[in-house]
């Protein structure tokens, strides 16, 4: 900022410019560029930690298959048996086809 109000008062005094104006509308817009620029380091702190955060995801999914243990089937009947059902206490009335 400093280097644009010297270099714009230097082409004032050299006749370069004829017009102060012209030197506050560069001033200003340095100072717009500056502020925005510095405004877009939260996001690129949080999108460099998603990114992070997702090599750590994508190793674990990508982990070989030798880790993972499978169930064994011991049998294939499942029974069901000594089963009461009882109505409940506040619908007394209500048939539930028991």
């Amino acid at each position: 900022m400093a280097l644009s109000f010297w270099f714009g008062l230097r082409l004032y005094l050299q006749h370069h410019i004829t017009s102060i104006s012209t030197i506050v509308i560069v001033l200003m817009s340095v100072m717009m560029l500056a502020f925005s620029i510095s405004q877009t380091a939260g996001p690129i702190i949080a999108a460099t930690k998603a990114a992070s955060a997702a090599a750590d995801f994508f190793a674990i999914i990508d982990a070989p298959s030798t880790y993972i243990l499978s169930p064994t089937i011991v049998s294939r009947h499942l029974g069901h048996s000594n089963s009461s059902f009882t109505k409940y206490p506040k619908s007394p009335w209500t048939n539930y086809g028991l």
